[in-house]
């Protein structure tokens, strides 16, 4: 009870989940080949300074010691302004995806036409048949309900219920418009964390978060199985066990391959994800000609390649981690960018029962650190997006503590006041 408590708990958590999925790539349960001794290497590489990370924090003790306590009161009390927002912008949410599904035919299609639909959809062309609705959906939508699901979970409050509800409605929906996984894996991992978090701190609605936990594990079983023709043990294989080390396969073909983009260094944009693309959708709107890194990475990636599958079966979109960092710095990023993050990871979890805003940036990163050897979080607009947003309603938050009653500059008032 004690060590899971711990912070050693967690990072042991995260740390032995990639060594547990490296390992089985080198079992005969995955029909990709193995990645090779330099890629096996720069793998190794990135979990060595994530450990190093987690230890300049816990050997200096930056975080441990702080005694400020954020207050989560204004999601609680003189939250109008704020409930209001969250309210039209979840709803604003649900409205694209319903219009989205309308006119890509998701709602007028049953389940298994629509998904060899999204087979046959061509890369170059719209699911929507506009391309900024399509690209609202994935860079604005999904990262928003992301976001939203985070925040509730960080505050513990139970004023946000119908934001909640709609949220995970606009997850479900997101991840049938573009038929994807992720969304669903990433709510798993969120619910996860969130409750070992909340069982270490003794915050609120433990038995509601398992609840939760346990629709989401029957909802990705039912799609999975469905998906695989109701077989239960190949969807496992496929779905679990593919997912999970197809990367590593993935990479290393890349890696090898001297004519692959991830050679051609893109010096932090790759990791800029959300950022570079918003620049990215402003270019386009005043007609510039320029393009997220992110989205050069997301768009080759996603044409299928022959790594070696024993069955033959062609592989795509697989980025992980080491795609975005080696891209980006090569080698050097690799190790800058594993001690960065196993810093600011250990750090936010330091500071996860006195600040709001350190659980939820926690719960961002190592959710989205569960989920780093199938795609890249870094260049997923949810990842950014999510760190950006809980960062705005912490500065908002500050604004309505300064002009309450409680705040120091008011306080600095009715002192002034009472000498006089």
């Amino acid at each position: 009870m004690k060590y899971i408590k711990s912070t050693d708990f967690y990072v042991h958590l995260l740390v032995l989940w990639w060594v547990l999925w490296i390992m089985i790539s080198y079992f005969e349960l995955s029909v990709y080949p193995s990645p090779s001794l330099a890629v096996l290497t720069q793998y190794a590489m990135f979990l060595f300074f994530f450990i190093f990370g987690y230890l300049s924090i816990r050997i200096f003790g930056w975080g441990s010691h702080a005694r400020v306590m954020e207050s989560s009161s204004i999601f609680k009390s003189n939250s109008f302004r704020i409930k209001f927002v969250m309210h039209i912008v979840s709803f604003s949410c649900l409205f694209v995806l319903i219009f989205s599904l309308k006119v890509s035919g998701g709602l007028s299609t049953n389940f298994n036409e629509y998904f060899f639909l999204l087979r046959s959809y061509e890369l170059d062309s719209y699911l929507t048949g506009n391309k900024y609705l399509d690209l609202v959906t994935k860079i604005i939508v999904y990262p928003v309900t992301f976001s939203m699901i985070v925040l509730i979970f960080s505050v513990g409050t139970k004023r946000f219920k119908t934001v909640f509800f709609v949220s995970l409605l606009n997850l479900i929906l997101f991840a049938y418009l573009w038929q994807v996984n992720y969304p669903i894996i990433s709510l798993f991992w969120v619910t996860i964390f969130s409750f070992i978090l909340h069982f270490k701190h003794g915050f609120i609605f433990q038995g509601k978060i398992f609840l939760l936990l346990l629709f989401i594990i029957s909802l990705l079983v039912f799609s999975s199985v469905n998906r695989f023709g109701g077989d239960l043990l190949g969807a496992i294989k496929h779905y679990f066990i593919s997912y999970h080390v197809t990367g590593f396969s993935f990479y290393d073909y890349q890696y090898n391959n001297p004519d692959s983009i991830l050679h051609v260094h893109t010096y932090g944009r790759s990791s800029l994800g959300f950022i570079d693309q918003l620049a990215d959708l402003l270019a386009r709107m005043i007609g510039l000609d320029y393009k997220a890194a992110s989205f050069e990475n997301i768009d080759f990636n996603a044409y299928p390649v022959d790594v070696g599958a024993v069955d033959g079966r062609k592989v795509n979109a697989f980025g992980t981690f080491l795609f975005s960092l080696y891209r980006d710095f090569n080698l050097i990023g690799i190790a800058v960018g594993g001690y960065l993050y196993g810093a600011f990871a250990t750090y936010t979890l330091l500071l996860s029962n006195k600040s709001w805003l350190s659980r939820a940036l926690f719960i961002v990163l190592a959710s989205s650190w569960m989920i780093g050897m199938m795609v890249s979080p870094l260049e997923q607009g949810f990842f950014w997006f999510a760190i950006l947003f809980v960062g705005l309603l912490k500065v908002i938050n500050r604004g309505f503590r300064f002009g309450s009653s409680y705040s120091p500059i008011n306080k600095f008032v009715i002192l002034k006041n009472e000498q006089t």
